[in-house]
C-alpha cells in the first residue's frame, strides 16, 4: 500500500529529544517506535530535541494492538501501534464512534475545506515513492511541513533526518513557488544542532488534487516533491469536532474542550515527561473548514523532566482524519475506522507532529 507508506513519517510522535548542549540520541522509544530527530533551537541555540517516527506501515489486518491503515485515500502518516491489547480495549468502548466510510474529495461535504477552499488550504500527503512526511497550507498561503529525508539507522541507533519547511506558498494559475521569506531546516542525523537556510521552490499545480516540483536551499533546487490532497479536506467540521479525549497509546494525550482549550501531556524515554497547554481552534471560524491552528506551551511535571522548551509557544495545524483499525478478520476492505486527530507544531527547529485516535 503505497499510500500507506507515503504517511510512515507522521508519526514523527514524541521521540528523543538531546538534552540540551548534547548530541542527537537515537534507538526506539518504549513504544519500539523509531526515533526522529526534533532539536530545538533558534538560529543560535543549544540543541535539543526529536519525535518518533515510524517507517514503514503494515498493511491493515485484523485488530491487533490497533494496528491502524490509514483510513485516508490520499495516502498520509504511518500506522499506529497501540500496545497491550489498547485496540481491544478502545473497539469494546467505542464501537459507536467505527465508521464504513471515509470522506472523499469528488463527493465532498457540503462547507468542507474541498467544497469551498481555494484549493490549496488543508492537508496534503505525500505522493506513493516520495519521502514520508505531511504538509499543511492555510488560506493566506501559510506553509508549514516536514519529509523524513532518511530513515533510522538500525545498526548504529542514529535518529532520523529531517527537513522542516516553513514560510508562504504562492499559486498563480498552474504553477507555485515558495515565496521569499520561507526557509527550510535540517534537523536529526548526525546534526548537532538545527541548520536554517532560505528555501526555494516551484512547480505545477492542480487544485485540491496534486502538486509536485523541486525544492531545495539554493537557487537552483533539485529536491523533487508531490503530494496529493488528503481526502480530510472534503470532511465539513465545527469546533466540537476536536472537542474530547484524544491519545496515542501511553506516548501522548490530550483533552480539547469545546472552546479549544487544550491540555495534555507526552511521555518517551527520550523526551522525558512534558506537560502541553493551550489551545486547538477552528482555524476559520463559522466556516465547516478542516483546519484548526494549535498554540502550545509546555512544561514540567513535577517530578519528572522535560525535554521540550518550556519558555517557547509551538505554533501549527491539525486536522480531523481517520483511522482505519483493521478488518474483522481478514486483511482485505471493507476496513472499520475511527476518528484521529493528525498535528503538528513547530518553533524554529524544535518540532512534533502526531496523529491520535479518539478515546
Amino acid at each position: 500500500m503505497n499510500a500507506l507508506f507515503a504517511r510512515a513519517a507522521l508519526l514523527a510522535l514524541l521521540t528523543s529529544l538531546a538534552s540540551c548542549g548534547g548530541g542527537g540520541g537515537g534507538g526506539s522509544d518504549a513504544s519500539g517506535l523509531p526515533v526522529a530527530q526534533q532539536q530545538p533551537s533558534p538560529p543560535a541555540a543549544a540543541s535539543s530535541a526529536p519525535l518518533a517516527a515510524s517507517e514503514k506501515p503494515d498493511d491493515p489486518g485484523p485488530v491487533q494492538g490497533l494496528v491502524a491503515a490509514q483510513a485516508d485515500n490520499a495516502g498520509g502518516i504511518s500506522p499506529l501501534r497501540a500496545q497491550g491489547g489498547t485496540g481491544f480495549a478502545l473497539l469494546s468502548r467505542r464501537i459507536s464512534e467505527l465508521h464504513g466510510e471515509t470522506p472523499a474529495n469528488d463527493k465532498p461535504d457540503p462547507g468542507s475545506t474541498t467544497a469551498i477552499g481555494s484549493g490549496t488550504e488543508g492537508l496534503w500527503y505525500p505522493s506513493a515513492g516520495m519521502r514520508p512526511g505531511i504538509a499543511f497550507i492555510d488560506a493566506a498561503g501559510k506553509y508549514l511541513a516536514y519529509e523524513q529525508s532518511s530513515p533510522v539507522d538500525p545498526d548504529t541507533g542514529r535518529a532520523a533526518r529531517y527537513s522542516l519547511y516553513g514560510g508562504a506558498w504562492a499559486v498563480s494559475g498552474s504553477t507555485w513557488t515558495f515565496a521569499p521569506g520561507s526557509n527550510i531546516t535540517f534537523t536529526g542525523g548526525s546534526l548537532p544542532v538545527p541548520m536554517n537556510t532560505v528555501l526555494f521552490g516551484s512547480g505545477t499545480f492542480t487544485p485540491a488534487r496534486h502538486f509536485e516540483g523541486l525544492t531545495g536551499a539554493s537557487t537552483a533546487p533539485n529536491t523533487p516533491i508531490a503530494y496529493n490532497y488528503a481526502s480530510a479536506n472534503a470532511r465539513a467540521v465545527s469546533q466540537a469536532d476536536i472537542a474530547g479525549s484524544w491519545f496515542h497509546d501511553s506516548l501522548f494525550s490530550a483533552t480539547i474542550a469545546p472552546n479549544g482549550d487544550f491540555s495534555g501531556r507526552v511521555s518517551t524515554r527520550d523526551v522525558g515527561t512534558c506537560l502541553l497547554q493551550g489551545t486547538a481552534v477552528q482555524t476559520y471560524a463559522g466556516t465547516a473548514k478542516n483546519l484548526y491552528t494549535v498554540k502550545l506551551t509546555p512544561s514540567v511535571e513535577p517530578g519528572r523532566g522535560c525535554g521540550l522548551q518550556t519558555d517557547w509557544v509551538y505554533e501549527g495545524f491539525a486536522s480531523i482524519t481517520t483511522t482505519a483499525v483493521g478488518a474483522a478478520s481478514t486483511n482485505s476492505p471493507p476496513y472499520w475506522y475511527v476518528r484521529s486527530i493528525t498535528l503538528m507544531v513547530r518553533k524554529y527547529g524544535s518540532w512534533f507532529a502526531v496523529e491520535a485516535i479518539k478515546r
